[in-house]
């Protein structure tokens, strides 16, 4: 079953998700590899670029 509609989550709670460090996650938005839009990770998008091991 496919969401229809984008979850947001700030980056305490994308964290917490992830299972990683609040550090890393500033980082990798440092870096330019994670995007904060309002404050606020698309779960989605982040997700996919976590992923991406290439």
């Amino acid at each position: 079953m496919t969401k229809t509609t984008e979850e947001n989550l700030s980056q305490s709670k994308y964290t917490e998700h992830r299972n990683v460090t609040k550090s890393y996650i500033a980082r990798l938005v440092k870096e330019g590899r994670l995007h904060l839009i309002k404050g606020k990770f698309n779960v989605e998008m982040s997700d996919a670029e976590l992923d991406n091991k290439s």
